[in-house]
């Protein structure tokens, strides 16, 4: 009876063991794969870091174009009424 209690623990040990084992192996595999995810992870943050700044530059011109496109038509109106102005008094 007690031969076979050593025998069940034994066995179970032997399971627990086998799934150390797999997990052992699980973490090899991925640790293998950590380089890669890295050299990727650097890779997108490269990229996105290109994007940022080119987003920065398009703003920068945007703003730019917006205030052309505000200061550009009232200096004209300015300006026509500047002339009216000046016609008006001849």
């Amino acid at each position: 009876m007690e031969n076979d209690k050593v025998v069940q623990i034994l066995m179970e040990m032997k399971g627990d063991i086998s799934s150390i084992k797999t997990d052992i192996e699980n973490i090899k595999e991925q640790s293998r794969d950590i380089p890669k995810r890295l050299d990727k992870v650097e890779s997108d943050t490269i990229q996105n870091t290109k994007d940022i700044l080119e987003i920065q530059e398009n703003n920068k011109y945007w703003k730019r174009t917006m205030a052309t496109a505000i200061a550009f038509p009232l200096a004209l109106f300015i300006f026509q009424l500047i002339i009216q102005l000046i016609i008006s008094k001849f």
